[in-house]
């Protein structure tokens, strides 16, 4: 635990100056291919899992990952809601209905990051879906942070 605490403190000082310069670019569909790595993720709020990803339409639902590496993907299929998207508690950068579309950050340090990707809308009339984070297969996958025993969200 305390290791594995002190690798992501890490990860978040020496990394977090690095998340100003990251872009978010959209790439084609089917960039994420069969090779690239399915990140572990920490769901939080109120979703539904699919075969397709984590279907939801309620404001504060966040999914967070941990990575070693220069780049991450992510996929979504969300045609009306707002995410706020952040690397190593750096800026906030939106994503405003992003329809379906896969994106690509990069221009990261070859270090170990933390994203997280907040719904930050809700829609009555219908759910979007989150469809997860991937990195190449030369990047690293790593587990999820460990979940707070408490949390309170408003």
């Amino acid at each position: 635990m305390r290791l594995k605490t002190a690798f992501l403190l890490t990860a978040l000082l020496f990394g977090a100056a690095d998340a100003a310069h990251a872009g978010i670019d959209r790439v084609p569909d089917g960039t994420i291919a069969a090779d690239f790595q399915p990140l572990q993720m920490r769901v939080i709020g109120r979703t539904a899992a699919t075969p397709e990803g984590h279907r939801h339409q309620w404001p504060g639902v966040y999914f967070e990952a941990v990575f070693a590496g220069t780049e991450v993907y992510a996929r979504f299929d969300d045609p009306r809601s707002v995410y706020h998207i952040t690397i190593d508690d750096g800026p906030v950068q939106v994503l405003n209905q992003p329809g379906r579309r896969e994106i690509r950050i990069d221009h990261l340090a070859e270090s170990p990051h933390v994203i997280r990707v907040a719904s930050v809308s809700e829609w009555q009339a219908s759910a979007g879906t989150f469809g997860g984070f991937f990195v190449p297969a030369d990047e690293t996958a790593m587990a999820p942070m460990e979940a707070p025993r408490r949390q309170m969200e408003f």
